[in-house]
């Protein structure tokens, strides 16, 4: 993601200097918006996005 916005903002990416491991993260939303068209699109979107980072290659 950050390759992706970098140059349009004039920044750079940098090697991070020490080892930071892995994590978990989630994502949470509210129980009402479950059947929200707009926020099922950007739930699919996010998750294909993330889907790139965990493939290998």
């Amino acid at each position: 993601m950050a390759a992706m916005t970098a140059g349009p903002y004039g920044l750079r990416n940098a090697a991070v200097p020490v080892d930071l491991g892995t994590f978990p993260s989630q994502i949470a939303w509210h129980p009402r918006l479950r059947r929200d068209q707009g926020h099922a699109w950007l739930r699919a979107l996010i998750a294909n996005v993330v889907s790139k980072f965990n493939s290998p290659g």
